[in-house]
C-alpha cells in the first residue's frame, strides 16, 4: 500500500491520496534554477528513473539535506525527516504539488528515494547541497509555500501483525490529537520515534532570515 487515506473529522475530503492532473507547468514563468531542476527532473523519469528525479526535487526545492529523507506527499503537503536534527517537517505547496503531477510522480510513500540517489546530478547543477537548498528558499520568496496554522505531532510505530512500519501525523483539535496522515516507511532508517512536527525548515527560525539573505542574485 503507498499511503493509508484518513478521513479528517468533521467531514471534509480523505487525506492520504495524491488527487488527479493538476494541468501544465508554466515553464516560461519559473525562475531559471527551478525550471534546470525539472527539466533533469522530467528527463530522469522519462528514463525511468523516477527515484532519482524525488531525490533531485527532495534537495532542490523542498530543502531537504543530502542525510535527509523525503517521507510523503499527501496532495499539497510535503513530509520530510531530517536525520541530522532528529526532526519531522512539514511544508506546504500548491505549485510543487503541480510539479510532481506533471512528472507523474503520484505516489504518496516517497522515501524509496534514499536507494536511488541524485547527489552527483546536485553537484553538477549546483556544486553543492547546501547550494541546492537555496532553490527553495528562493522559491519560498516567490510565495510557493503556504503558511500551516495547525499544531501537529508524529510517531513511528510497528504494525503488531504485518511487521511493517508506519509514520502517523496527529493534528492537535479541541477534543485531543487526530491521525491525519500515515505512510510506510520500510527500509528508512528514522532514529527518532516521534514528537511534534516542525511546519518550517528550520529547528531555530532566525536561520530562516539568514538563508534568504543567501537567495540573491540566484534568479
Amino acid at each position: 500500500m503507498n499511503g493509508e487515506p484518513i478521513k479528517p473529522q468533521g467531514g471534509g475530503a480523505e487525506v492520504g491520496t495524491t488527487g488527479g492532473r493538476y494541468g501544465s507547468l508554466l515553464d516560461e514563468d519559473l525562475p531559471r534554477p527551478v525550471r534546470k531542476v525539472i527539466e533533469v527532473a522530467r528527463e530522469l523519469v522519462e528514463k525511468g528513473e523516477k527515484w532519482r528525479a524525488v531525490d533531485l526535487l527532495a534537495h532542490a526545492l523542498l530543502s531537504v539535506r543530502q542525510t535527509g529523507v523525503l517521507i510523503a506527499r499527501f496532495n499539497n503537503i510535503f513530509i520530510y525527516y531530517e536525520s541530522m536534527t532528529g526532526k519531522m517537517h512539514m511544508l506546504k505547496s500548491e505549485m510543487l504539488a503541480k510539479i510532481f503531477e506533471e512528472l507523474n510522480i503520484t505516489e504518496t510513500a516517497l522515501s524509496l528515494h534514499r536507494t536511488q540517489e541524485a547527489d552527483s546530478i546536485v553537484r553538477r547543477l549546483f556544486r553543492s547541497h547546501v547550494i541546492a537548498r537555496r532553490v527553495h528558499f528562493l522559491l519560498k520568496e516567490l510565495g510557493w509555500f503556504q503558511t500551516i496554522h495547525d499544531q501537529y505531532f508524529w510517531r513511528k510505530w510497528e504494525d503488531s501483525v504485518s511487521g511493517r512500519a508506519y509514520i502517523s501525523i496527529y493534528r492537535k483539535s479541541p477534543s485531543g490529537l487526530v491521525e491525519v496522515y500515515r505512510v510506510p516507511v520500510e527500509g528508512t532508517y528514522i532514529s527518532a520515534k516521534g514528537g511534534a512536527v516542525l511546519t518550517r525548515e528550520h529547528v531555530k527560525p532566525e536561520n530562516e532570515v539568514r538563508m534568504h539573505w543567501r537567495t540573491k542574485g540566484m534568479l
